[in-house]
């Protein structure tokens, strides 16, 4: 679908109010780089948000980043942040975390310094984020090789400790054993909101859950929506499958809601003119 004719579907489905648009950081609006720490989300992204948040009810990231992490990335104060895959979350400044990841935090840190000190690759990225880890292993020679090696260490001991793990685009995730993921956040959004509209944007597995919950509520009535695939050479094929539309990498994205932005400008200025 061409993003002209997206960005209208979109503005379309977006005037059922209340309306929200939720999106993934890293590979949506965010390059994706080998040290995540130097991840910076499209500026251009960054203020297109800032204007869509002032046009619709709510506008928030999904992400498997810490809450805090992400809001220093977007720098956007009306908006909502769901991190580690849904188990934060930071509004208007307040920060709750999922009681049930609190307790699997010391576990977590004790697989975490197992891979550190048990894989001898230098080039491996790991982040302790409180209530989730992750290894990520982008900037080493052999990726395949070093992604054996990590989880040949930490599947035994994630398991000892029922602790899940899962896997990435070239990133190894420790979790709890719990059953928040971005799927729910998205559903725990839309029912405080009760949002009657709603698009999402992700490039990962991870976005699946996001993207199959916006399904299962279309489809029962709840809500109107489209799940909107970011596409690359790394890209996961279930994206495909579980995605309404595509774009391609992160500078389709900044063409969609620049467009987008630009049909609520017009509407705005119509509406304007109108009623003078």
């Amino acid at each position: 679908m061409l993003d002209d004719d997206l960005s209208l579907d979109i503005f379309r489905l977006l005037t059922t109010r209340p309306a929200g648009i939720l999106s993934d950081i890293d590979g949506t609006l965010s390059r994706i780089v080998a040290d995540p720490g130097l991840a910076v989300v499209d500026p251009e992204i960054k203020e297109v948000l800032r204007f869509l948040a002032g046009e619709i009810d709510v506008v928030g990231v999904v992400t498997g980043r810490s809450v805090h992490d992400a809001a220093r990335m977007l720098e956007l104060d009306d908006v909502v942040y769901q991190g580690n895959h849904g188990m934060e979350r930071l509004e208007g400044g307040r920060l709750t975390v999922a009681p049930e990841a609190l307790r699997s935090m010391s576990a977590i840190a004790a697989v975490l310094d197992a891979a550190r000190s048990q894989v001898s690759e230098p080039a491996i990225f790991i982040e302790n984020k409180g209530v989730t880890g992750s290894i990520h292993y982008r900037g080493v020679a052999n990726p395949i090789v070093v992604r054996d090696e990590i989880l040949a260490v930490v599947t035994p001991l994630a398991a000892a400790a029922d602790l899940n793990v899962s896997l990435g685009r070239m990133v190894i995730e420790i979790r709890p054993p719990v059953t928040l993921n971005k799927g729910t956040a998205l559903r725990e959004i839309v029912e405080e909101r009760g949002l009657r509209s709603l698009i999402f944007l992700g490039d990962d597995v991870t976005d699946i859950d996001a993207m199959r919950a916006l399904s299962e509520l279309r489809e029962v009535g709840t809500i109107d929506g489209l799940s909107i695939g970011v596409l690359d050479s790394e890209s996961p094929p279930e994206i495909v499958k579980f995605a309404d539309a595509l774009v391609y990498d992160v500078d389709g994205v900044r063409r969609l809601l620049t467009k987008l932005a630009e049909r609520f400008r017009d509407h705005e200025m119509t509406q304007s003119g109108s009623s003078g």
